[in-house]
């Protein structure tokens, strides 16, 4: 005699938990388009956000925005495909360090 198993799909409600009541305020301070562009990163890397995690995500903004521009800030996570969000590091293409490196202007 053959069973069949039968599981039920919780795609409904994954779905209704993954995206409802996720969408924050943003202080004036946060360009929407900055905001989004790191919001995009997160869903390619397959790593969404809880409202509270962006929530936390702008508090943190808030308190590197003293020493580096919002922009920097994104653009590097970004380009280095980090999750979360830091101070800049020196953040420059490693081909225009390698440019500078070759070209140091001893021509």
């Amino acid at each position: 005699m053959n069973y069949i198993v039968v599981k039920p799909r919780l795609g409904k409600l994954l779905e209704c938990t993954m995206n409802c009541e996720k969408e924050i305020e943003l202080p004036e301070w946060l360009d929407p388009q900055i905001w989004s562009d790191y919001l995009d990163l997160r869903k390619i890397l397959k790593k969404p956000m809880t409202k509270r995690a962006k929530e936390l995500a702008v508090m943190k903004l808030d308190r590197l925005r003293k020493d580096d521009s919002i922009r920097a800030i994104v653009d590097q996570s970004v380009y280095k495909g980090w999750y979360g969000l830091f101070p800049v590091h020196d953040f420059q293409p490693d081909f225009a360090k390698e440019n500078k490196d070759q070209f140091d202007g001893s021509l």
